[in-house]
């Protein structure tokens, strides 16, 4: 549900360079942890976002 390329393309729609990005993914990452009890680097986080990025027109 909240790993979808919709959520990832909705959310991380700006320049991965800027601050406000990284405070999303960080943030992202925030609620993973809450949400499965485990958390995921943020370097993982935006490779999946890249690639979700690759896959949406």
């Amino acid at each position: 549900i909240f790993g979808s390329c919709y959520i990832y393309h909705h959310q991380f729609e700006i320049d991965h360079s800027s601050h406000y990005v990284r405070h999303q993914i960080k943030e992202y990452e925030y609620l993973k942890k809450v949400e499965k009890g485990v958390g995921k680097s943020v370097e993982k986080v935006e490779k999946e976002v890249e690639k979700c990025r690759q896959k949406s027109p």
